[in-house]
């Protein structure tokens, strides 16, 4: 499974590909392009972000503390649910 960091790093090495091309990327856009195509199991976490409208204005640091601490959250919930069956 592919955590947020994963998926940031590929982001963000394509962002620094367009950005050696002296292209200006702002940090909303590629919050953006993360939300266009997210993992399934980062879709409650993006409809909340959509929902409260802060997609326009969340920073990419921001954004990957969010998914990381979503994706901690996830790693306690599954090993919290076996540790439950396992007594």
């Amino acid at each position: 499974m592919r955590t947020s960091f994963h998926i940031l790093f590929r982001v963000d090495n394509i962002i620094n590909a367009i950005v050696d091309l002296d292209e200006e990327v702002k940090d909303n856009f590629v919050v953006w392009i993360f939300l266009r195509s997210p993992p399934s199991r980062y879709n409650p976490k993006v409809s909340t972000l959509e929902e409260l409208s802060k997609v326009d204005t969340i920073f990419v640091d921001k954004f990957h503390v969010t998914l990381s601490t979503y994706d901690l959250r996830i790693k306690e919930n599954k090993l919290g649910v076996k540790k439950k069956h396992s007594r």
